[in-house]
């Protein structure tokens, strides 16, 4: 599936958004601090008709199988699941797993083996946000 990309953060942004939500499209809300992106995104989820508040602010399946997994990070971080130190780890962690996957040397296990206490925690933390979120 498809998805808009929003490019900035202020009411017209916010309207734009509110616009393409209501209508069900999946969008993406690019801006200079995740902060400003998050903030834009939950005044277009306002703006939406009540019906429509509970769709606009979820992911359905089909909306993240046509992501990336980079994207999927990022909507993560868009959504209030990753802040955005988190999610620079997180894009980490992917480009390490892309990496060993294709080479096997040992400078870049012992740099991936660096990432794992790391990463065990920041899973750790996903989970709880998930699990407070969507039980």
């Amino acid at each position: 599936m498809a998805y808009v990309t929003v490019i900035g953060t202020g009411t017209m942004a916010t309207g734009i958004a509110a616009g393409f939500l209501g209508a069900d499209v999946p969008i993406v809300i690019l801006g200079r601090t995740q902060e400003k992106a998050q903030q834009c995104l939950n005044d277009a989820i306002a703006l939406c008709a009540p019906e429509k508040r509970g769709a606009a602010g979820s992911s359905r399946a089909g909306e993240i199988d046509a992501l990336i997994f980079k994207d999927v990070l990022r909507q993560a971080a868009l959504r209030g699941l990753l802040s955005a130190e988190e999610l620079e780890r997180w894009l980490q962690y992917r480009d390490s797993r892309n990496l060993t996957a294709h080479d096997y040397g040992e400078e870049l296990a012992e740099g991936s083996l660096k990432l794992i206490e790391l990463f065990q925690l920041d899973l750790t933390r996903l989970h709880k946000v998930l699990v407070e979120k969507h039980g």
